[in-house]
């Protein structure tokens, strides 16, 4: 944990951000691929950007692992 209030609150507000949401690939450069598991998304694929700080919504897991599986 860390020490500065400041840098608690920015684990606490990351760990909100991605609450409900298991990281299930890197894309690389700071990207990660995170299946929603609770919530009205749940199914559902996002792009979590670390490096730009945003989240973008993708295809549902089904979609988007048959397009894995192709690569």
């Amino acid at each position: 944990m860390a020490g500065h209030p400041a840098e608690r609150f920015d684990e606490e507000a990351e760990r909100a951000r991605v609450a409900g949401s298991l990281v299930i690939a890197e894309a690389g450069c700071g990207e990660f691929v995170r299946l929603i598991v609770t919530g009205p998304s749940a199914g559902q694929i996002w792009f979590d950007d670390m490096t730009w700080d945003h989240l973008r919504p993708g295809p549902g897991f089904r979609n988007w692992y048959l397009s894995w599986l192709l690569r």
